[in-house]
């Protein structure tokens, strides 16, 4: 998933859970507004488990310009 401000990414972790996606917040120690939610995907998963992955990142993908981008 795309890195970002902190923030960013815990709105993008609480907006997949909403979706029944879940994942783990990963706040490297350097380089600063690099966060990222991070997934592990297993063998088992149905094509429905596969659609809900996706339309939950097609629901966060507008939040894309705000990831990454420098904290003003």
């Amino acid at each position: 998933m795309p890195a970002g401000p902190d923030e960013a990414v815990i709105q993008v972790r609480d907006i997949m859970e909403e979706h029944d996606v879940f994942g783990s917040v990963f706040c490297p120690l350097a380089p600063h507004n690099r966060t990222a939610p991070r997934l592990s995907l297993h063998c088992d998963l149905t094509d429905q488990d596969v659609d809900r992955i996706i339309h939950a990142a097609e629901t966060v993908q507008p939040l894309g310009s705000t990831l990454g981008s420098p904290a003003t």
